[in-house]
């Protein structure tokens, strides 16, 4: 009987104990934009739009199957005149357990060499923008117009960004590189911004 006064005893220590490790203060990662420093918030897929699949399940994979993912809206709420960027990393925390947490939105980078800078396609009828093309069958591949960046570290964590060359006008996104080689896509973030 004494274990079980125990037990009760203990509960809420352990349940305070949890709360105070969980809700700490926690600074997150993020992108900036502009010289006044605008965070540049991240954007999760719409949807995707497959096609030929009736075709590669009757020729058991060897006609392609397309899958297309996509962003709502024809535009990005972020306009940016000056692409210049600010890459912020934060340590990442850890869990009740000791285990490290990496943030969802960054998946656990701690440069920006981890992450894609991609243009991507604009449906002005659909009003969506295609992030790539993933087309599945004998040889599956990725066809997506990436853009080069460079970067500089100004402190720890800290890093300016910046393309290598002109940007076009058109809907752009940093993008973690994970997402060339996953299977599925609903998980990933996309910090997309349009360059009038």
């Amino acid at each position: 009987m004494q274990k079980w006064y125990l037990f009760l005893f203990l509960l809420p220590c352990l349940l305070v104990g949890q709360e105070t490790l969980v809700k700490g203060p926690l600074q997150n990662s993020a992108i900036y934009f502009g010289a006044e420093k605008l965070q540049l918030h991240p954007n999760l897929l719409s949807g995707i739009r497959v096609k030929n699949t009736g075709w590669a399940l009757l020729s058991f994979g060897m006609a392609p199957q397309s899958r297309w993912p996509f962003l709502s809206y024809g535009r990005s709420n972020h306009i940016v005149a000056e692409p210049q960027f600010h890459f912020s990393f934060q340590q990442p925390r850890h869990n009740e357990f000791g285990l490290l947490e990496p943030e969802r939105s960054f998946r656990g980078a701690t440069s920006p060499n981890e992450f894609i800078l991609l243009k991507l396609k604009t449906n002005t009828k659909k009003d969506r923008r295609y992030i790539f093309a993933e087309i599945n069958g004998y040889n599956p591949r990725i066809k997506a117009e990436t853009v080069p960046f460079g970067y500089e570290e100004k402190e720890a964590g800290e890093f300016s960004v910046f393309p290598l060359a002109a940007l076009a006008p058109g809907e752009y996104g940093f993008v973690h590189k994970d997402v060339m080689t996953s299977p599925a896509f609903a998980d990933f973030m996309i910090f997309d911004f349009s360059v009038e």
